[in-house]
């Protein structure tokens, strides 16, 4: 499942109810298409509104943040437009939520194939056990 955020009136990033779900079997391609096409809602819609607020726990039907945190990893992908570049944070589940678990980041460059896009979240994922 990937999320598009928004960015929210305090100026933080904040979940949407604009993701998608890459059901198995996928390849790295299919996840990298994903993700840009994810990028492009961002770039498009970046401040957040009320027809696209959402608390993503409760619109998977999770009864609780906690129980949806302990079902899935978590990675933080982000574009840098400066650096022409997109960065993947793997994220460690700690207590009710995530922390930045303190793994080195992967950065791979806009001209990156889909592939590798797809690839990169693919390994990053592996870091956030």
């Amino acid at each position: 499942m990937l999320n598009a955020t928004a960015t929210n009136q305090i100026g933080l990033n904040a979940s949407t109810n604009r993701y998608t779900v890459i059901d198995p079997p996928y390849t790295a391609e299919e996840v990298g298409t994903e993700i840009l096409k994810l990028f492009q809602l961002c770039l498009n819609e970046p401040d957040l509104k009320e027809e696209i607020s959402g608390n993503l726990p409760e619109m998977l039907r999770y009864k609780t943040p906690s129980k949806f945190n302990k079902a899935y990893y978590h990675v933080i992908i982000q574009m840098f437009l400066d650096r022409q570049v997109y960065e993947f944070t793997p994220m460690k589940k700690e207590g009710p939520g995530y922390i930045n678990n303190g793994k080195t980041k992967v950065a791979i460059p806009f001209n990156a194939t889909k592939d590798q896009i797809g690839e990169a979240l693919l390994e990053v994922f592996k870091m956030c056990k």
